[in-house]
């Protein structure tokens, strides 16, 4: 399982979810890519996956997408995250 994490250091929502994913450890079950999306060598990456808003999130199993966050908004889009990684066998 892959989860690309498409932020920027000086983005403070990017900079909490993060570290809500980091402290619920969900990096034993899924390999957590971060694609910092304000450098110009992630541009073309970036526009390959539609990202428009930070945070954005996609998590693939198997090379299909499981979930897709675009932005932050709650304590439950974390949840949310953090049960599709658990609940991959």
């Amino acid at each position: 399982m892959i989860i690309l994490f498409f932020g920027n250091e000086n983005c403070v929502k990017c900079k909490s979810l993060l570290e809500q994913l980091v402290n619920a450890d969900i990096t034993k079950k899924a390999t957590l890519k971060i694609v910092d999306a304000f450098k110009d060598e992630y541009q073309d990456f970036c526009d390959e996956h539609g990202v428009d808003e930070l945070p954005h999130i996609k998590i693939y199993h198997e090379n299909k997408l499981l979930y897709e966050l675009i932005g932050y908004g709650s304590s439950s889009d974390v949840k949310l995250i953090i049960d599709t990684v658990n609940n991959i066998k």
